[in-house]
């Protein structure tokens, strides 16, 4: 682990340091899949700590870990949440005796027969929230 960054060190050597530190956070916060974005992130987070680092302020170190440790919790709480959320309006479309196959997001035909079977309000939540998001 480095102890003091300056400004003559490299990203890649400060990269190849926390590479370690990264996969921490990913094992310590129980992430299986897709390991390799929650990898990606936690490397974003050391460039943005890297690029942002004040040593008047304290250890990099610890700077550092906060950002990554926060940026990976975030992404996480993220998908966990979008997760939800497409597990409620499945259910709900399900109940409503709409078979929705796995198709991507631009199928037009998936989407009128969804539409078909919703009120005008629902169909704007999953038009604003399922098909432009």
């Amino acid at each position: 682990m480095i102890e003091n960054v300056n400004e003559k060190m490299s990203f890649y050597e400060v990269a190849i340091n926390f590479e370690e530190m990264i996969y921490f956070y990913i094992r310590e916060l129980q992430i299986k899949q897709p390991y390799d974005d929650y990898f990606q992130e936690g490397l974003f987070a050391l460039w943005v700590a890297h690029q942002t680092f004040d040593a008047e302020k304290g250890d990099f170190s610890t700077y550092a870990n906060r950002k990554i440790k926060n940026r990976i919790l975030n992404v996480k709480k993220r998908e966990s949440s979008r997760a939800y959320k497409d597990l409620l309006v499945r259910e709900s479309l399900l109940k409503q005796g709409v078979n929705i196959p796995i198709l991507p997001v631009e199928d037009p035909y998936l989407w009128k027969a969804v539409q078909s079977k919703m009120t005008v309000n629902q169909w704007k939540w999953i038009y604003h929230y399922i098909i432009l998001d």
